[in-house]
């Protein structure tokens, strides 16, 4: 079939909203589903969509691929740190207000009431902010083994690059 000139073919696919939602783990403590969910919307290296259905496709992230989930827990121990990093603030702000005599008659060492090391200045110090966003595998490929497929750009791009 030819096309004339100034006429335009667009790729249409229907959606099948029920093979979505088929895909989806039904089980929301599954460590993969709590991995996916903490992958960007898109890939910041191509900027395709995030998916784990389709690994020759780009925008695909293998869960089991130790960047992602590296990337995965490190914000979940990233938040818990802080949050023990925060109360040992508190605790030390708190054990500032009481004289010595005062903990000496409850029994209370202030060095064992803290999870970490004695805190010196008033500004609590945070580990270090969790690891960099990873690629897709594409992506991935592409940057660390000079390897990878192209992506096919609809009709819009090839038209602006005329």
């Amino acid at each position: 079939m030819k096309v004339a000139l100034g006429q335009r073919r667009c790729l249409h696919a229907e959606s099948n909203l029920s093979e979505s939602l088929e895909r989806l783990p039904s089980d929301p403590t599954d460590a993969n589903a709590l991995a996916l969910a903490k992958l960007p919307l898109q890939c910041h290296g191509c900027g395709a969509f995030t998916q784990t259905t389709e690994p020759d496709q780009a925008g695909y992230y293998d869960l089991d691929r130790k960047s992602v989930q590296k990337f995965a827990a490190s914000e979940h121990e990233y938040e818990i740190k802080k949050g023990e990093i925060e109360e040992d603030f508190v605790v030390t702000k708190a054990l500032e207000g009481l004289d010595e005599h005062k903990l000496q008659e409850l029994d209370l060492d202030p060095r064992t009431l803290l999870a970490g090391e004695d805190l010196e200045t008033d500004i609590p110090s945070f580990p270090p902010a969790p690891n960099a966003t990873p690629l897709c595998n594409r992506c991935h490929a592409l940057v660390h083994h000079r390897k990878g497929t192209p992506i096919f750009h609809g009709s819009q791009l090839r038209e602006a690059l005329c």
